[in-house]
């Protein structure tokens, strides 16, 4: 098959061109969906969906999974969205869980047993001005009897001079993680190091978890 022209496609409206996609394998759909994300969201999102399916083509998968179908990139990425509810922690405290349902999220169970997507997860946390502080992350992937299956639990981070407010980025990516995936458990928060009372702890913010074509190892 050959590569899709813009020029076929420019004039169909979304439905159409979703049927086109999912019916060709992902190098094949790299002009025909980089081109419908650009003309919704700017140059820099079409770079970025052109991107993701390079870096899905040269990944090298721990265990055999089935190939990416152009469908289910296409799928991937027009779905591609921060689940946590929240993550600037408007009107909460320092700490936060979240139990986030795949299913309810659009991600069937044979979608996510067959092709096992990424599963991104990120977050932001400093120290507050007055104090050191501890930071805490851990992030499950649970069954439908929700018994964790994969879990990202480092250990705490300490920040203790109270002059260090940078922002620190904590990232992982769940990768070929088997059969069964049906939760996300999201947690994380921390303390003050001085253990004072009242709202002193750390500061959290932007924290996500999306569902992604798989990148580079």
């Amino acid at each position: 098959m050959g590569h899709i022209c813009i020029r076929d496609v420019a004039c169909a409206p979304p439905p159409v061109l979703e049927k086109v996609f999912v019916n060709v394998p992902p190098e094949e759909v790299v002009c025909g969906v980089g081109w419908c994300a650009g003309r919704e969201g700017g140059g820099r999102q079409r770079r970025l969906v052109a991107g993701e399916v390079q870096a899905g083509q040269v990944s090298a998968p721990r265990h055999p999974r089935p190939p990416l179908t152009g469908g289910s990139f296409y799928f991937l990425c027009k779905n591609r969205r921060n689940l946590i509810k929240n993550p600037i922690a408007i009107g909460g405290t320092c700490k936060k869980s979240q139990l986030i349902d795949l299913v309810k999220e659009g991600y069937s169970q044979l979608f996510m047993d067959e092709i096992q997507p990424d599963i991104v997860i990120s977050d932001w946390y400093s120290a507050h001005r007055n104090c050191g502080s501890k930071y805490e992350i851990c992030v499950e992937l649970l069954s439908q009897n929700e018994e964790v299956i994969r879990k990202f639990c480092p250990e705490p981070v300490y920040i203790d001079h109270p002059i260090d407010r940078n922002w620190r980025q904590m990232t992982h990516v769940f990768r070929d993680y088997g059969r069964g995936v049906r939760f996300v458990r999201f947690c994380h928060g921390g303390q003050d190091t001085k253990f004072w009372a009242g709202w002193y702890g750390i500061r959290v913010t932007n924290s996500s978890v999306e569902i992604c074509p798989s990148a580079p190892v």
